[in-house]
């Protein structure tokens, strides 16, 4: 299967004046469970030789042309005559239709009222859609859909040197809105179009439904159990460890669709997860640790396309061991694999932790465990080239820490891991101080600390420098991390706004750079 990106240039442009552009994906494809949905209406009866979709989760029923396929493509359905054409999302090539949906709430989050119609929103998207190479426009029509109606218009112009058609329709209502294209290459539209209108007068809208997750019961060591997700579905598995002890999980495809496999602790915490590292979009997941007795959620669902799958638990040996400081080891990945390796620390070590591969082992990823089994950071390709570089990072609490080390990729092959202590730069502020600094690739950690008293409304801010990403994390008196941010201060800036103390004692603050390092200013007000 091949990973086109969703929004192909022609279908971006049609959505930038409608303000929604490539962040349609969030309102459109991320219905809120809040709101409890009604019964879908039952579909009139079909055409002769269409196939019925239900799709719930979108809030539509629709039926598409035998010998049509239908894919879902992160929440959105894809129709085409061809399995090429959808899945590489090329319209230049064959008849392609796009269907999105989402609440209202969502998508007019910052639209007036009185435009959050469906003729309002067709035409802020052909606003966008104007600057398209040879663009034409039809007349704006009413369009009927199987029960409700909306509006549409026919559309042409040219991509990549080849002239297309097609036909952009829109619905809105109290509880949902649909956004429709279907195009083809200008030669075939005149087949394609009554096939397209076949599509369209069957859709019936309705309030986009919460995916409920389908239960398929107990898994057993060593015996595999198959099923089949649903469009757009959420399948969750459950598996009884003792604890303490490490397994493999592998999820396979029966035909061509991308799962994708989480499992989360007997708490309800997500602890691991995996797209493709089994080969071939299969996900697997190595060597996991379950280090406490219960049963735990194995979560299936899908990146793309829906279908049959297989899915299989076995035990496997402790992958890794145990490093100490200023220790190098060296081990060898499968494919897909996960090594875990233990040491000691004590609360405010600075540590750097390397991992490079080798052969084709050239795309590394690190992990770092506290003590109580929470990911307290993780990192890509801070290192030479694409390996994994923690550099240092200053341990919050005294106990056992845990490192994985795996391919970002799911690639196999050779490994140095590396442990050194490194001392770290700690500076105190107090309250209404505000200080500068830079951040680099040698040292691209901050770390001050300040003394608090329980009930204090705290706010810190990191702005860096030319746009620079910085991050925030604060830790309290024990050393557990309380509250971390990204963006909240509004280009790319940290900001932990009013946090109230749940304590009083010494409170630490670690910032950091999510891009590339440089100048910062760090600032530290109480309310």
């Amino acid at each position: 299967m091949k990973r086109p990106n969703l929004w192909i240039c022609g279908f971006v442009a049609l959505l930038l004046a409608a303000g929604l552009g490539c962040n349609l994906t969030a309102p459109f494809l991320s219905p809120t469970p809040e709101v409890t949905p009604t019964p879908p209406p039952t579909p009139t009866a079909l055409v002769p030789g269409m196939t019925p979709l239900e799709y719930p989760v979108g809030g539509y029923d629709l039926a598409y042309p035998a010998g049509w396929v239908a894919a879902l493509q992160q929440g959105a359905i894809i129709l085409s005559p061809s399995q090429d054409v959808a899945d590489t999302m090329d319209w230049t090539s064959g008849a392609l239709m796009i269907v999105l949906s989402g609440r209202p709430e969502e998508v007019f989050a910052t639209t007036p009222e009185e435009e959050q119609t469906a003729a309002a929103l067709l035409e802020s998207t052909l606003e966008g859609f104007r600057s398209q190479e040879d663009a034409e426009i039809g007349e704006v029509e009413t369009r009927r859909f199987d029960r409700q109606e909306g509006v549409g218009v026919l559309l042409g112009w040219t991509e990549m040197g080849i002239s297309l058609k097609g036909y952009l329709a829109a619905y809105v209502d109290e509880e949902i809105v649909a956004l429709m294209l279907a195009a083809s290459p200008a030669d075939q539209w005149e087949a394609v179009w009554p096939q397209v209108d076949a599509v369209l007068a069957s859709a019936v809208f309705y309030a986009p439904h919460e995916a409920t997750p389908e239960k398929r019961g107990n898994l057993q060591r060593d015996v595999p159990a198959e099923a089949a997700l649903n469009i757009g579905g959420v399948d969750e598995w459950t598996y009884c460890s003792p604890g303490d002890e490490y397994v493999t999980i592998d999820v396979a495809a029966r035909g061509d669709w991308d799962p994708f496999l989480e499992v989360l602790n007997p708490a309800g915490d997500s602890i691991a997860s995996d797209d493709d590292s089994g080969g071939e979009f299969n996900p697997r997941i190595f060597g996991l640790h379950l280090t406490g007795s219960g049963c735990y959620t194995l979560r299936v669902s899908a990146y793309e396309g829906y279908g049959a799958y297989e899915i299989a638990l076995r035990t496997s040996e402790p992958p890794g061991g145990t490093i100490s400081y200023g220790k190098t080891v060296e081990s060898d990945l499968a494919q897909g694999e996960r090594e875990n390796w233990t040491f000691e620390g004590q609360a405010g070590d600075g540590v750097r932790i390397s991992m490079v591969g080798s052969g084709e082992l050239a795309d590394t990823s690190l992990e770092l465990f506290g003590p109580e089994d929470t990911l307290l950071i993780s990192d890509d390709e801070s290192g030479e080239g694409s390996f994994a570089l923690i550099a240092g990072y200053m341990l919050p609490r005294t106990g056992t820490y845990r490192i994985v080390a795996q391919s970002y990729s799911g690639e196999s092959g050779p490994y140095t891991l590396s442990l050194e202590q490194v001392t770290l730069t700690v500076q105190s502020i107090a309250y209404g101080k505000t200080l500068s600094g830079t951040l680099t690739a040698d040292s691209p950690y901050g770390y001050w600390t300040f003394a608090g008293t329980e009930g204090d409304p705290v706010t810190i801010s990191m702005v860096g420098a030319g746009g620079m990403d910085t991050y925030l994390e604060l830790y309290g008196p024990d050393g557990t991390m309380l509250i971390a941010d990204d963006d909240s201060g509004g280009d790319y800036a940290a900001l932990i706004a009013d946090y109230a103390l749940p304590q009083t004692g010494v409170y630490r603050i670690v910032g950091r750079s999510l891009s590339v390092p440089g100048p910062y200013t760090l600032s530290l007000k109480k309310k």
